[in-house]
């Protein structure tokens, strides 16, 4: 709040300069933050009881500056709807001085209006969109069934939801609810039966030291342009996939396949697991959207997904061309230099990222093997 309040007060000055005061020349401000820490209590003050008190307007509100975090009004949807969720939200921190709820009050500290948006401030600082309710639905629409929607889970639509940058109070429940709503989930739906043989877990420690390979098929009945089967490989430590269809698969196809599909894009593997293993006509032309709704999904076993673990950044999907996010909003008028130097900071944090997916991995596999051991028989 007080940053978005000091970039809205920089407009009204002509210039601003910034000068850097190092620790040993301030202070005046070392003192300040030191006060507290260098009270000294007498002994005989142990049992004394301290008043503490709390403040639930602002800083900025008790001396008489403006709360308002933005210099352009809220859009008159909000304004006119009450029946709208972010309506006592935003009538708060208008007019902070006013009437509200005691729950109005505390739920708005986390929240801010910055570009004529309602944003919720993550827990990791980020500032989450507050979407309507009509573009509630198109982002979860986007997000299960579109074109980087896998038909998910409402647990793993609401990890895509928050991903991407967008937050309402209800969005776990409404994801749960609108994953048991999909006919398809209801139809498809895998079904559980009884293991004949212990599980073995496999692990690599690193991204594309070792692929399983699959192929299957024979489909029917065939797409249209004939092709019936599908050559599969999924790499064991990011979960990426690579896949292609065929008419008929053949040894030289399947070496093709791995040369042009995983040496030259991820270099040599360590090891290659090979297992010989109702569709639409046109399920050739859904592969590729099947693989980037794959690709940008979170993994439980590695808690990411696998384009992030691939590339050390979120991709941009399509719900956030349709309800712009904050980070579509910005990104346009970013300066290059400041671009590519976020892009080099998140490449640097890749190598945590995928030790932190590994430990992940090692763990979860370890507690899937024991209640699956006991049921073999």
């Amino acid at each position: 709040m007080y940053y978005v309040t000091a970039l809205n007060t920089a407009d009204e000055f002509s210039r601003i300069s910034f000068v850097h005061v190092s620790r040993d020349e301030n202070h005046e401000s070392n003192e300040m933050a030191q006060v507290a820490s260098g009270v000294n209590i007498p002994n005989s003050d142990h049992d004394r009881v301290l008043r503490i008190e709390k403040h639930t307007l602002p800083a900025l509100a008790e001396r008489g500056m403006t709360t308002q975090v933005s210099s352009a009004e809220i859009t008159d949807e909000v304004e006119m709807a009450e029946a709208d969720w972010r309506y006592p939200i935003v009538k708060y921190l208008r007019d902070p001085s006013g009437n509200h709820e005691k729950t109005t009050r505390f739920r708005a500290r986390c929240y801010l209006i910055y570009q004529n948006e309602l944003y919720r401030k993550g827990s990791d600082g980020l500032l989450l969109l507050c979407p309507s309710a009509e573009d509630i639905k198109v982002i979860m629409t986007e997000s299960h069934k579109g074109i980087c929607g896998t038909h998910q889970s409402g647990v793993k639509m609401r990890w895509l939801v928050q991903r991407h940058g967008y937050y309402w109070p209800t969005v776990l429940k409404n994801c749960v609810e609108y994953a048991k709503g999909c006919i398809k989930c209801q139809i498809y739906g895998p079904i559980q039966r009884v293991p004949a043989d212990a599980l073995h877990p496999v692990t690599k420690p690193w991204p594309f030291r070792g692929w399983a390979m699959d192929i299957i098929g024979k489909i029917y009945p065939t797409a249209s342009n004939q092709h019936a089967w599908i050559l599969v490989a999924t790499d064991y430590f990011t979960k990426w996939v690579e896949a292609e269809s065929y008419q008929s698969i053949s040894s030289t196809q399947v070496v093709r396949f791995f040369e042009n599909h995983i040496v030259h894009r991820f270099g040599i593997p360590e090891t290659i697991t090979a297992d010989n293993g109702p569709v639409q006509r046109a399920w050739h032309d859904l592969l590729p959207e099947a693989l980037w709704a794959y690709r940008v999904s979170k993994r439980s076993a590695t808690g990411t997904s696998p384009y992030a673990l691939t590339y050390g950044h979120d991709v941009i999907v399509s719900m956030e061309l349709k309800v712009r996010s904050l980070r579509v909003t910005e990104q346009p008028g970013q300066e290059e230099k400041d671009y590519a130097q976020a892009m080099v900071q998140e490449l640097e944090d890749l190598e945590q990222s995928r030790l932190d997916a590994y430990n992940l991995m090692q763990a979860q596999k370890q507690i899937a093997a024991r209640p699956y051991n006991r049921k073999v028989k």
